[in-house]
């Protein structure tokens, strides 16, 4: 039996970085963000929700889906789920039990989502 030992490496995020999360977001749970690419939650966040088609070529090209959202019929893609404002960002499928749909950022942000 191999035993492997792994050892992670967590390093402060640079001054610019810090201060863009304290003055524009400071209500983001920044602590639970999701590990990866440091490139890939840049992009959701750094262009504004206004420029779909920008998103749109995003979604398509890393193969995120792009599907309207079931509230209110705007398109938006799976990598836009960082932008949820402190607030919830699903809503219970009515047909399923125990299942949530994620909707969209405007959505969000407007308070339409429910806890789970």
């Amino acid at each position: 039996m191999t035993i492997h030992r792994i050892t992670l490496v967590l390093r402060r995020a640079p001054w610019w970085v810090r201060l863009w999360r304290a003055t524009a977001h400071p209500k983001w749970d920044w602590p639970a963000l999701e590990s990866g690419p440091w490139w890939k939650p840049w992009f959701a966040m750094l262009v504004p929700y206004r420029l779909r088609a920008a998103h749109r070529l995003y979604a398509l090209k890393h193969r995120y889906y792009w599907m309207p959202c079931v509230l209110c019929d705007r398109p938006y893609g799976g990598h836009e789920g960082l932008r949820n404002y402190g607030k919830p960002d699903s809503v219970p499928e009515p047909m399923r039990c125990g299942v949530h749909i994620q909707i969209c950022p405007a959505c969000t942000k407007a308070g339409r989502g429910v806890s789970r």
